[in-house]
C-alpha cells in the first residue's frame, strides 16, 4: 500500500511539473513600476514581468533618444556661445582704445553694461516690480488689519505676533524686489 500510495504521488507531481512545463511564470509575476514611470509613461502600478520587460525597453531606449538630443542641443548652444564670446573678446582687443598702451573699453565694459541695464531694463520689469509692490502693500495692509484687530482685543501677545509677522513678511517682500 505504501508503495503504489508513493507511485501516485509520483505519478501526481511528474503530471503537475508536465502541466506546468509549458507554462510562462513572466506572465504570472508582478513587477511594480516606479511612480515617475507610472506618471510619464501612463503605466499601471503593477504588470507582469513580461510586459514589465517590454515597456522598460521603450521607455530606455526613449529617455536615451531624448537625453540624446538634449546634449546635442546644449553642445551646439555651447559652441555658439563661445564662438560669440571668442569673437567679441577679438573685437575688442582689436578695435577697443588704448591709452598709453592699456585698453580702456575693456576694463570699463561691466561699467558700461551696468549703466546699459539702468538705462534700459528688461522688458516687463516694471510691471514685475509694480506686481510685488501691490503684493507687499497688500500683505502690509492686511496685517495692518490684524494688529488694530489685536489692539482692539486687548490682546498685547497677539498684537505683538502681528507687528513681528508684518516684519517678516516686509523683510520677505523686500527680498523679492
Amino acid at each position: 500500500m505504501n508503495r503504489a500510495l508513493l507511485f501516485a504521488i509520483a505519478l501526481a507531481a511528474s503530471v503537475a511539473v508536465a502541466a506546468l512545463s509549458g507554462c510562462d511564470f513572466g506572465d504570472v509575476i508582478r513587477v511594480k513600476t516606479p511612480r515617475h514611470v507610472q506618471q510619464t509613461a501612463g503605466l499601471p502600478e503593477t504588470m507582469s514581468l513580461n510586459e514589465s520587460e517590454a515597456e522598460f525597453r521603450l521607455w530606455f531606449d526613449d529617455t536615451q533618444r531624448v537625453g540624446a538630443e538634449w546634449k546635442a542641443s546644449i553642445e551646439r548652444s555651447n559652441q555658439i556661445k563661445n564662438l560669440l564670446d571668442q569673437i567679441s573678446l577679438n573685437v575688442l582687443n582689436e578695435y577697443g582704445p588704448v591709452i598709453a598702451g592699456v585698453p580702456v573699453l575693456g576694463p570699463s565694459l561691466p561699467l558700461i553694461t551696468g549703466l546699459a541695464g539702468v538705462l534700459f531694463p528688461r522688458p516687463g520689469e516694471k510691471k514685475r516690480v509694480q506686481a510685488a509692490i501691490a503684493e507687499a502693500e497688500k500683505q502690509a495692509e492686511e496685517n495692518v488689519r490684524a494688529v488694530q484687530k489685536a489692539e482692539h482685543d486687548k490682546t498685547w501677545d497677539e498684537a505683538f505676533e502681528a507687528g513681528k509677522r508684518s516684519a517678516i513678511d516686509g523683510f520677505r517682500e523686500a527680498k523679492n524686489i
